[in-house]
C-alpha cells in the first residue's frame, strides 16, 4: 500500500502532480488525467487506516462517501469522477 509520507507518480491511471493536502481519513492530490487531459484531485484513504483492526469500518466509511458524492449534482459540490483502487488502498477522483 502507498504510505502518506510518500508521493506516488501515479495513481491508477493519473498522474500525480503535487500534494493538495491531508484529512483525518486521507490524503489529496492534484493529478492530471492523460486520457482526457484535464486536471483532477485524487483522494487516497491513509494506509495506516487499513493496515488495523478498524479497517472494515474505515473502508466502508470511505466507500459511503464516494456514494453520496456521486449521487450530489450541484454548482457548489465538487464532482465526483470515479471511485476504484490503487495498491489496494481506495480512492476517490474528482473534479479540480
Amino acid at each position: 500500500m502507498t504510505k502518506v509520507t510518500e508521493m506516488p507518480a501515479r495513481i491508477g491511471r493519473f498522474h500525480i502532480e503535487s500534494m493538495l493536502g491531508r484529512g483525518a481519513m486521507g490524503v489529496v492530490y492534484k493529478g492530471h488525467d492523460e486520457h482526457i487531459d484535464r486536471p483532477v484531485a485524487i483522494k487516497l484513504i491513509r494506509a495506516d487506516l487499513l493496515d488495523g483492526e478498524e479497517r472494515e469500518s474505515y473502508f466502508r466509511r470511505f466507500r459511503n462517501e464516494a456514494k453520496i458524492a456521486g449521487r450530489c449534482v450541484h454548482a457548489n459540490i465538487v464532482g465526483l469522477y470515479d471511485f476504484s483502487f490503487h495498491e489496494g488502498n481506495p480512492y476517490l477522483v474528482m473534479e479540480y
